[in-house]
């Protein structure tokens, strides 16, 4: 943080204050973000609290102890603070250039009060559950910071509760080739599965989960995906196959414990109860026409 930055979290506009003025601006903004003073606020909100408490403090000190300083030791400390500053400002660069060909930057928004702003509107509406204002703020925050992540997954929550599963599918395609190593990115690409999945493109969905099985390994909840993904493409042998290597894995897995209620027909499942029920009334059936023979 520079001397630039403390003036403005402390909403001071003279360029040298006095100590009396930086404690005095300094109470006025940190009684609104004490996080005592919000009992009620959870998730992203308390977050961003903590944030900018903890900035508001690291501006006061900074400034109080440039105040002290005078002459030539007050331009010193303000060259030190911007060779430091640039210095920041370099390896932000450089962060956002490797972010660039790999991971897309997180975090962002916590720096931009805009977002901040935006985001704590957001999470009011999501709390209320009326998903399409939190949406508009979800989206706003994300016009002021448009390569953060954090902002991607929050207004891909608030699109999911909207049913609006085209839309999650086509931006993971879109983030996936402006950062392309977003495709071997678990939660990215697990997103992407159940959006396709929602709009029933399993053959879409049975490659993304393939591809999540042979990096991340025969994990439960990934063969449980894949398995009724295959159930609902009709191949049942396939599934069972899975469902097999399950009961291995993790016995206690809801899928094989439906298993022993139902019986595999060709590539269906069908259940027990039902199928001895058909059996009977087929035996009787034919029992009848004999008699009547």
């Amino acid at each position: 943080m520079n001397r630039t930055e403390a003036l403005k979290l402390l909403n001071i506009n003279k360029s040298n204050p006095s100590a009396s003025e930086i404690k005095q601006s300094y109470k006025e903004q940190i009684k609104n973000y004490h996080p005592d003073r919000h009992p009620g606020a959870s998730g992203i909100v308390l977050e961003v609290i903590r944030e900018k408490f903890e900035r508001i403090q690291e501006a006061k000190d900074l400034l109080l102890s440039m105040s002290v300083h005078s002459g030539q030791q007050a331009n010193h400390s303000n060259q030190s603070s911007q060779q430091h500053s640039s210095q920041q400002q370099y390896h932000y660069t450089s962060s956002q250039n490797e972010a660039y060909t790999g991971l897309p930057p997180s975090g962002t928004w916590a720096h931009n009060e805009r977002a901040v702003h935006e985001l704590k509107e957001c999470q009011r509406f999501i709390e209320r559950r009326q998903f399409d204002l939190a949406l508009i703020h979800a989206e706003n925050a994300q016009v002021e910071c448009p390569n953060d992540y954090e902002l991607l997954t929050l207004k891909f929550d608030v699109l999911g509760h909207l049913e609006r599963h085209h839309r999650i599918e086509t931006e993971c395609n879109e983030w996936e080739k402006r950062y392309p190593k977003l495709r071997t990115h678990y939660q990215h690409r697990l997103t992407l599965f159940i959006a396709l999945r929602s709009q029933s493109k399993n053959n879409l969905a049975l490659n993304v989960i393939n591809d999540l099985i042979d990096r991340e390994g025969e994990v439960p909840a990934l063969l449980g995906f894949k398995a009724n993904t295959l159930m609902e493409l009709g191949h049942g042998r396939k599934a069972d196959i899975i469902i097999d290597r399950l009961k291995i894995i993790d016995p206690t897995h809801p899928l094989v414990q439906q298993r022993s209620s139902v019986m595999l027909v060709g590539d269906t499942y069908v259940d027990k109860g039902g199928a001895a029920q058909d059996a009977c009334f087929i035996c009787i059936l034919l029992e009848c026409i004999f008699d009547c023979l």
